[in-house]
């Protein structure tokens, strides 16, 4: 069983059709799954229709903002499990999901997944279960979509338990996605990148909610410095930083040599405490395949 767990703003303007589109491709994907939704205000009528768990008591801060580590507490106790799947509320999954999914819980008793995502303007209802909207979307969408940097990571698949805790993150403010990744590399945690089977589409929207401005009045806001302070000496990792990918369906290690070079000079940055020995083991590293060559 698979649970998928989010946190939708109030569906209210653009995030009405951008989420509901989002959630309609998750019920709609083939599978053993679940949804749970945090703090679903009141878009209570859409859930019950669709056979959604809602949790309407999130941990908040200050602000109102529901805090990462109790929505994956909180999913980890209520949830089937045993694999979980945190995403944003504007992400469509593609069919094969799952799929994917089983193939990684197959080969790994523990591992997280993230990807890319594909950034998309859509503006129209798609209800997934209807063929032709989903075929029209589907088309429009393998032409238009555009693959994001290395730093729009917006699904996060993982077993149960690779965080021994989580920071009281906002949701949201930046940095906890960062975070997730390079602590999974810290408690030597698998991770695999998906982009090249999961075409995740994130739906383009606009940051004016909450009283914001624009991204950039998020990542100045109060909550995001906060996020910044609960971050401390973590580095900021990245699909990158991913151990192992999954291509048509194979799971590989990244061991090439650029690979190997990438992964050992990161190692520092995973293990702080060790930085001296990592440098010199990756100077002898370089040696030994030059000498090689």
């Amino acid at each position: 069983m698979l649970t998928i767990f989010s946190t939708p703003r109030p569906f209210k303007g653009e995030f009405k059709t951008i989420q509901e589109n989002a959630i309609s491709s998750w019920i709609n994907i083939m599978g053993d799954k679940e949804i749970i939704l945090f703090d679903s205000d009141d878009s209570l009528e859409f859930m019950q229709n669709n056979d959604i768990k809602i949790i309407n008591n999130p941990k908040l801060n200050s602000f109102g903002t529901p805090l990462i580590s109790d929505l994956f507490m909180q999913s980890e106790k209520l949830g089937e499990g045993p694999i979980y799947c945190f995403i944003n509320c504007d992400i469509i999954l593609p069919e094969n999901f799952i799929d994917t999914v089983n193939i990684c819980s197959k080969k790994l008793n523990k591992y997280l997944m993230i990807g890319h995502r594909f950034d998309l303007d859509y503006d129209q209802s798609i209800d997934f279960s209807n063929e032709d909207q989903k075929s029209e979307y589907r088309e429009y969408a393998s032409v238009n979509a555009q693959k994001h940097d290395k730093w729009g990571i917006d699904y996060f698949v993982f077993t149960a338990g690779i965080w021994d805790s989580i920071p009281d993150f906002a949701i949201g403010r930046f940095m906890y996605d960062n975070w997730l990744i390079w602590k999974a590399r810290r408690n030597r945690i698998p991770v695999i990148d998906a982009t090249n089977d999961v075409m995740a589409i994130h739906q383009n929207h606009g940051y004016h909610t909450k009283g914001f401005s624009g991204e950039k009045s998020v990542r100045n806001s109060v909550e995001a410095q906060e996020n910044k302070r609960l971050f401390g000496n973590a580095w900021n990792f990245g699909i990158q930083d991913s151990t192992h990918e999954i291509k048509e369906g194979n799971i590989r290690l990244k061991n090439n040599l650029n690979e190997e070079s990438w992964y050992l000079y990161r190692l520092r940055k995973v293990y702080p405490e060790w930085k001296w020995i990592m440098i010199l083991y990756s100077k002898l590293y370089r040696l030994v395949n030059k000498s090689l060559k």
